[in-house]
Order: structure tokens, then C-alpha cells, then sequence
């Protein structure tokens, strides 16, 4: 039975509300898996060194959706704090996703329509309200950023009982990445750094929302301590067009101009504007709508993808037209790690980052500062690794002697597993400046590159 298949099963199954915490777990364990990829280099002992002296950074999972500990060692799904620690990972972007139709698109039309379903809260076990139409967003982000907050004072406390436990630490402005580096590069603290973000404002934007009202919402997201915010998702929305949406201006009229305060209030206190979802990127560079830095914390690349994977989803993924122009305007992309977005296997992935490598030749100066992790674990995704396998890719690269291709020299290594990311993060968060960035990063890239 395939995956969509098997979640309709787990959906109509989960209508009873007695068995809704099974249908969560059931469902992350169906949609949130790791494949053996034969082919996969085990890292040697001087691959894996280099590796565990990375500052590892992924810009995106999904791991809030589902019903699991994150403190403790799973055997589904993709992240916890276990193999996060396992796999070096310095700094990981949890993002909060209130709406997702998961797998049903493919089996009942061609574009997400926003009144249709939303799986969310089934799929973390809950038995729900909220499964059709847009319910109440707004309600279920602010549960998933208490739920994460929770098990990030729950790892304090573990950790301030026994200082070799690992813990968590949350991160809201420059000075606390700076702290982050500090104990964990400098003093080897057994601690990894969660930042917020969201896909999808959908609650913000709505007709009739004044500037003041979407600039007052959006500093909400702040003070809720998102700093990094998408304003669409899988949907469009009242702020705009996703790239999965249905882009259909008589159900949701696109809005530039609710867009653009959105984005500009969001920039102005500090977060990151990440677009991997938008489907008006190209028109907002057109209307000065986004400043740099930016992201696209978990993408996939159109032209690279259809060539190595039937199943690669052309909607979702950037046509080299605009990845070009993503690099033009300063943007950081993050390279997913789900089939639908590389193809399936490692080596696919290092083909996905040697392919944008050489779209932006020419464009940019140099092309390995655009890039970065952008995992997608825990999206319903099926990858080669789970989060203690990180140091699969870094060996990947390292060995990655295609013509033309990603460098594979160690500096270039550091820069895309987390340094670029470093710098985005030490220069917008609040407190940040180029400046704060150059003191906060340059170290990461190693002895010969240390001013």
C-alpha cells in the first residue's frame, strides 16, 4: 500500500476520537521515514573529525507536528534530541505548520484548494475540529510553540541535574547565537539551538485586516518568539499565492499590499522572511517587496529534480530562472532532502547542490555562499538519513569530484553544513549587523580562514 493510500486509511480510521493518539503515531511512523541507501558513503575517521568540527545548522523540520518526545530517542521519524546531539547538528529551525492536506493532493486534484482538508492535528493524534476549512490556525501554532517550549525547559532542567545531559537552548536574538557558539563550539556544551519559525500566516492578512491590524499580528509572531516566518505554506492565503495552491483569484485574491507590510513589519523586528513556499517570489523581487538576507529554508530544483525522479513535484521545486534570481537578490536556499524534491539517494542530494552550484556561476560571486541544509525532516518526507546522519552528507561532499561541481574543499564544507547560514542568522536577528556576524561566524570556518 503506498503512503497516500495508507494515511487515507489512517484518516478514516481516526474519526473515532478512542483511537486518535494511535492514528498520530501511526501516521508518523507511515510518513516519516528513513530508507537504506546501499550506496551511502560511511565516513572515514578523517571525514568524520571534520565533520564533528562543523557547526551543522538545518534550516527546516517539521518535527512539532507530530505526537513524540523530543527529548527522548525514537525509532520513527527524523528528529530528536538524542540524534540531534548524534549527528553534530549545532542549530535546528523548528517550524510550526498549522495547515497541511499530507498526501491527499496527488489522489484528489492537481493544486491545494484552501477549503480543503487539513490534516494537522489528526496527525499528531488529537481527534480535531479543525480538519476541515481553515479552523482555528492561530489556536493550533500557539500549541505547538507551548508544546516545543516545553521540552526546551524540560532538557534545562535535565541538564542543570546532570551537566552531561543534553539540552536545548532557544534562540531570539544575536546575543543568545553568540552564547550558542560559545558553549557549544568553545566549551563543547552538549547543547543544540532551536529557533521558531512559522509556515504560513494564515490568520493574517483576512479581508478587510487594516496595515496596522497585520503589522500588530505580525509582531505577535515575535513576541511568541518566531524568528524566522513564511507567509505561505501549502495553501494560498489571504497574505498570498503558494506554490501548491491553486492560485485561483476568484476563492483568494492575491495581496500585494498586505504582503508587503507583512513582510516589512516581519524584517524591521528581526525575522527571517522565508519564501520555500511562495508562489509569488518573482513578482515580489519586481515590487521591492524583500530585502536580503532571506531564505528558502527547504527546497528542491525543477529542472535537476524531473531529470533524476518521476515522482519529483514541479510545482514545488524553483526553475533555474528563479534560483538565479534568488541568488541575484542575496537569498540563502536550503537543499531539501525528500525524493520529491532531489530525487532518492545521497548522491542525489549532492547532485541538487551541484546543480544550483552551477546555475548560479556567473550570477553571483560565489555561488557556495547561496547554500545551505534544509532537511525537511519530519515533513512526511522519506530521506536517505535520519538527524544522527549528518555526517553521511559531509563525507558525500567531501568526495564529490563531479566537473564543475560544489568544490569540495573543506572551507566550502563549513560554509554550506552551517557558516552560511551563521552569517544570515547573526545579521538579522535582533541585535545583529554584518558586523556581529563577521565576529560570530568567521571563526566556524576554521584555523586558516581566522581573522
Amino acid at each position: 500500500m503506498n503512503k497516500a493510500k495508507s494515511l487515507l486509511l489512517v484518516l478514516v480510521i481516526g474519526t473515532s476520537s478512542a483511537v486518535s493518539g494511535c492514528v498520530g503515531n501511526t501516521a508518523d511512523a507511515l510518513l516519516n521515514t528513513t530508507y537504506v541507501d546501499h550506496n551511502a558513503p560511511r565516513p572515514n575517521p578523517a571525514e568524520q573529525a571534520l565533520h564533528l568540527d562543523l557547526f551543522v545548522v538545518d534550516l527546516h523540520g517539521d518535527t512539532m507536528m507530530w505526537d513524540r518526545d523530543l527529548l527522548e530517542r525514537s525509532d520513527y521519524g527524523h528528529i530528536d534530541l538524542p540524534r540531534l546531539i548524534e549527528g553534530n547538528v549545532g542549530l535546528q529551525v523548528f517550524s510550526i505548520a498549522t495547515r497541511t492536506p499530507y498526501g491527499l493532493t496527488s489522489m484528489f486534484g492537481s493544486c491545494n484548494h484552501p477549503d480543503g482538508f487539513n490534516a494537522v492535528r489528526l496527525l499528531h493524534g488529537q481527534q480535531s475540529d479543525q480538519m476541515t476549512a481553515w479552523g482555528n490556525a492561530e489556536a493550533e501554532f500557539m500549541r505547538q510553540v507551548t508544546r516545543l517550549k516545553s521540552f526546551i525547559e524540560e532538557s534545562n532542567d535535565r541538564h542543570e541535574a546532570d551537566p552531561h545531559d543534553p539540552y536545548l537552548m532557544l534562540i531570539t536574538n544575536a546575543g543568545d547565537f553568540a552564547l550558542l557558539i560559545q558553549r557549544r563550539v568553545h566549551e563543547r556544551k552538549p547543547v543544540v539551538g532551536v529557533i521558531l519559525a512559522l509556515e504560513g500566516a494564515h490568520w493574517i492578512g483576512t479581508e478587510g485586516m487594516s496595515d496596522n491590524v497585520i503589522r500588530a499580528k505580525t509582531r505577535d509572531l515575535y513576541d511568541a518568539e518566531i524568528r524566522m516566518v513564511g507567509a505561505t505554506h501549502r495553501y494560498d492565503n489571504a497574505l498570498g499565492y503558494s506554490s501548491e495552491g491553486c492560485h485561483d483569484d476568484t476563492v483568494v485574491p492575491d495581496n500585494p499590499e498586505g504582503r508587503a507590510v507583512f513582510y516589512q513589519e516581519a524584517e524591521e523586528l528581526g525575522m527571517i522572511l522565508d519564501l520555500s513556499h511562495s508562489g509569488t517570489i518573482e513578482q515580489d523581487f519586481d515590487g521591492s517587496r524583500i530585502r536580503e538576507p532571506f531564505v528558502l529554508s527547504h527546497i528542491g530544483f525543477q529542472e535537476f529534480c524531473i531529470d533524476h525522479d518521476e515522482r519529483c513535484n514541479e510545482p514545488r521545486n524553483l526553475t533555474d530562472q528563479t534560483l538565479r534570481s534568488i541568488g541575484e537578490h542575496g537569498g540563502l536556499m536550503g537543499v531539501g532532502f525528500w525524493p520529491q524534491a532531489v530525487g532518492e539517494n545521497v548522491e542525489s542530494i549532492v547532485g541538487a547542490f551541484n546543480h544550483a552550484y552551477r546555475a548560479l556561476q556567473g550570477v553571483v560571486v560565489d555561488p557556495a555562499d547561496h547554500l545551505a541544509i534544509g532537511s525537511d525532516f519530519d515533513g512526511s518526507i522519506e530521506a536517505p538519513f535520519d538527524a544522527s546522519g549528518h555526517g553521511v552528507l559531509t563525507a558525500a561532499l567531501l568526495r564529490n569530484d563531479a566537473e564543475g561541481a560544489l568544490p569540495n574543499d573543506e572551507t566550502t564544507i563549513r560554509k554550506v553544513a552551517g557558516v552560511n547560514a551563521c552569517f544570515m542568522l547573526a545579521t538579522q536577528l535582533p541585535g545583529g549587523s554584518p558586523e556581529k556576524a563577521q565576529e560570530i561566524c568567521t571563526p566556524l570556518l576554521g584555523e586558516g580562514n581566522r581573522q
